[in-house]
């Protein structure tokens, strides 16, 4: 039995170890899912976007899927904190994402692109207020995490809303995670929901590190 083994180590030592192939991905297979989330939500819209920003009927380097949570929205303490989960997956590139992850921990520079963000996706926001949040633990590569407050109308009336926007990076893909909810009427803080970030965000990083390469190519 030994000398068999040592004749197949020898025999197989000559031949170049096979490489795996990997199959290719879309970035809608590297976005959070309902079923990252216990299956909590259900997916509101998927879309993929073109470099305008405009929707693309093809797979193209970002994506994007807002999820809403099922029936009434939970209680304080619940898992499902979020009323709405949006995320974004790009694939800019180790260069691009490296810039844009330093230029959003810039104090002057990331929490404005980001309510400039939160205004284009809900034209009834208003009074959008963002501030970095310097502790919030590392996921990825690289993790930028915003706490952000805006008012928006709802049937004539305006409704206090607050959010959690991180941005993660994995090596060149870049991904944004928001979770918003109403506002505590009663000021207290939103620690459920800040947990339920932390959740999803961690998720978010670990689908990014998926190895396979795109199914579009390099940017």
């Amino acid at each position: 039995m030994a000398a068999a083994t040592l004749l197949t180590v020898s025999c197989s030592s000559n031949r170049r170890p096979a490489v795996p192939k990997v199959a290719p991905v879309v970035l809608a297979e590297l976005t959070l899912a309902p079923a990252d989330l216990d299956n909590m939500y259900v997916i509101e819209q998927d879309r993929y976007l073109d470099e305008d920003g405009n929707p693309s009927q093809t797979p193209t380097h970002e994506f994007e899927r807002q999820m809403r949570v099922k029936g009434t929205p939970a209680a304080e303490g619940s898992a499902a904190a979020a009323t709405v989960v949006l995320v974004t997956v790009g694939e800019p590139g180790v260069d691009k994402a490296q810039e844009f992850v330093d230029a959003a921990d810039d104090e002057s520079v990331g929490p404005p692109n980001l309510a400039d963000f939160i205004q284009q996706r809900i034209p009834a926001s208003h009074d959008v207020h963002a501030e970095l949040i310097p502790d919030f633990p590392v996921y990825g590569d690289d993790t930028i995490a915003n706490r952000l407050t805006w008012q928006q109308t709802v049937d004539g009336q305006d409704q206090a809303v607050t959010a959690f926007g991180v941005y993660v990076r994995s090596g060149g893909r870049l991904a944004l995670v928001a979770l918003r909810a109403p506002a505590d009427t009663s000021g207290g803080e939103p620690d459920a929901l800040y947990r339920q970030t932390e959740a999803a965000v961690k998720r978010q990083a670990e689908k990014l590190k998926s190895q396979g390469p795109s199914l579009i190519g390099p940017r």
